[in-house]
């Protein structure tokens, strides 16, 4: 959750979370992962593109087994 989703209202945004490490990530059964704004494009492009590297770890979605990508057409807006 960030406060892009509530137009930038921090007050809508939980006072207390949890971080996960990219070990729990991995451990899990699936991901499943949306992008849905235009400034993502540049990640979709460099998690599709670049080597697996901990300096972008969007990079290593793509080693898990079960894992899918939903993107809107904002975010494709640039290569369609």
């Amino acid at each position: 959750i960030n406060s892009i989703k509530y137009g930038g209202h921090t007050e809508f945004i939980p006072k207390r979370c949890i971080t996960i490490g990219i070990l729990e990530i991995f451990m899990s059964k699936e991901l499943r992962f949306y992008l849905e704004h235009n400034w993502q494009s540049a990640v979709l492009r460099k998690a599709i593109f670049l080597d697996p590297t901990p300096s972008f770890p969007a990079t290593y979605l793509k080693e898990h087994k079960n894992s899918s990508l939903t993107v809107s057409i904002n975010v494709l807006r640039e290569y369609v």
